[in-house]
């Protein structure tokens, strides 16, 4: 309701710089704030019956996935925080770029790592700055498969707060050390998916702030395309 994106009075100091504004920004509206206090205040439920359903799931607390049916994986396999201390982690090789075995733990920083299971959030985003705390100056590594019934081109919808790299099976499909905010479908990344199943390895750098990525598999139509899904095993 409020804006679109990150505001100004969410931020710290140095983020503030990094995105043009300054602390004495007011915090922006949309333009007919009206109308959607309007909507809010009618309590109107829309006639579709898929979204009835859906809304009535929620009032019941269930999880409800709305993202399955972009291309999302709905979870993922994480690690870390790795050290990437004034931006050298995105050059650096830590152990899961080398080899994957989900019972392994590593040395992080700070401590012991070890791979755990995180629910994408609804809107597609997975919040590492959440997850690992404190979040400034780390990396993290995200893993799932992609299970493909029949050999398919594609492409790679991608946000991420701040760089990455993107492995698909051995291939290195993507690197950006940029600063950023994470945006969905901020990268196209065109592909090539196998027939079975091919893993997915994400790694994802933070400089200073928020941190996560946004990432789904689509077809050509933009649409996710039928016969792949994903998994954390």
């Amino acid at each position: 309701i409020y804006c679109h994106g990150s505001v100004f009075w969410e931020l710290d100091e140095d983020e503030v710089d990094r995105y043009g504004g300054s602390e004495s920004d007011a915090l922006p509206v949309v333009d007919n704030l009206n109308d959607y206090i309007q909507v809010l205040e009618r309590g109107q439920v829309l006639d579709d019956e898929e979204i009835k359903h859906q809304t009535s799931r929620i009032g019941e607390k269930d999880w409800v996935d709305f993202i399955g049916g972009i291309g999302s994986p709905l979870e993922w396999n994480l690690v870390g925080p790795f050290p990437n201390e004034n931006g050298e982690g995105f050059g650096s090789t830590y152990p899961p770029e080398e080899h994957v075995d989900l019972e392994d733990t590593y040395q992080g920083d700070g401590g012991e790592a070890s791979w755990q299971v995180a629910k994408v959030l609804s809107t597609g985003h997975v919040d590492l700055h959440h997850i690992y705390r404190p979040p400034n100056y780390r990396l993290a590594y995200a893993y799932c498969y992609v299970d493909a019934e029949e050999a398919r081109n594609g492409k790679i919808l991608f946000g991420s707060d701040d760089g990455a790299k993107i492995w698909l099976g051995d291939e290195l499909v993507f690197e950006l050390d940029v600063v950023r905010g994470a945006e969905p479908d901020d990268d196209s990344i065109p592909i090539r998916l196998s027939k079975g199943r091919t893993p997915i390895l994400l790694k994802v750098c933070n400089y200073k702030g928020t941190w996560g990525f946004y990432f789904r598999i689509v077809g050509q139509d933009g649409r996710a395309i039928p016969g792949v899904t994903f998994s954390v095993v």
